[in-house]
């Protein structure tokens, strides 16, 4: 259950912001386009999906401070996260399917590779959300899959059918889906580590606290109604 609560609060920040996240959607697949801008843009579209943002609508002039505050680190976690990648993809496709010794790590790799994936994503998010550094940033992401290891198993499962079904439809790809599962991971990683994310609709204490005094004050309005009713 706390699995599909936090997917669909990744949903409803989506739908929450949804014009601000497709036109960073659209400024994330061309700076993927340019290679170089890759890393941060991703850390930026992570940082600009941030629930915690809510309560002010995130604009360009935000998205473009965040782009340079997180664009060394950003490429830190790809430069640590691309090699590792390429060398368990590598293996897989040369060894995988052969009679060599090596091709029964196969499934071993398939694991690490999916592992690098979730690792990254985490590192990504947790650099842009939280403004943190490489070290900071891979040390939040082992926390979060050594401590739920499920989870984020089923988690980039359920990104990647995600992915398939959007891919069909091509315009939600497009439009979407960068800031959907920028949304959807953000709310697992502040939920794993614990950050409190305050829903704008929710009412503060102080005013929770008031609400609780006129309900009180209304009800005893109605019970010497009925009372004065009676003895009519």
């Amino acid at each position: 259950m706390r699995f599909l609560r936090l997917v669909g609060r990744g949903f409803h920040d989506t739908f929450d912001q949804f014009l601000p996240l497709v036109l960073f959607s659209l400024a994330w697949w061309a700076a993927l386009a340019l290679i170089i801008t890759a890393p941060p843009a991703t850390a930026t579209l992570f940082a600009m999906a941030d629930p915690r943002r809510q309560t002010t609508v995130p604009d360009f002039a935000d998205a473009l401070k965040t782009f340079r505050q997180v664009f060394l680190r950003a490429w830190g976690v790809a430069m640590l996260a691309i090699p590792l990648m390429a060398i368990l993809i590598w293996n897989l496709l040369y060894f995988g399917g052969t009679d060599q010794r090596l091709a029964v790590l196969a499934p071993l790799w398939t694991l690490m590779i999916l592992v690098v994936v979730i690792l990254a994503g985490y590192a990504q998010a947790v650099t842009g959300a939280l403004l943190v550094g490489v070290r900071d940033a891979f040390r939040a992401a082992i926390f979060l899959i050594v401590s739920r290891p499920l989870t984020s198993l089923c988690l980039l499962l359920f990104l990647l059918v995600l992915t398939a079904v959007m891919i069909v439809l091509v315009v939600p790809f497009i439009l979407i889906w960068p800031g959907l599962v920028a949304s959807i991971v953000n709310r697992f990683v502040l939920s794993g580590l614990d950050i409190e994310v305050i829903d704008p609709n929710q009412p503060t204490p102080e005013r929770a606290v008031e609400q609780r005094g006129n309900e009180s004050t209304r009800d005893a309005i109605f019970l010497r109604a009925r009372r004065a009713g009676r003895h009519r």
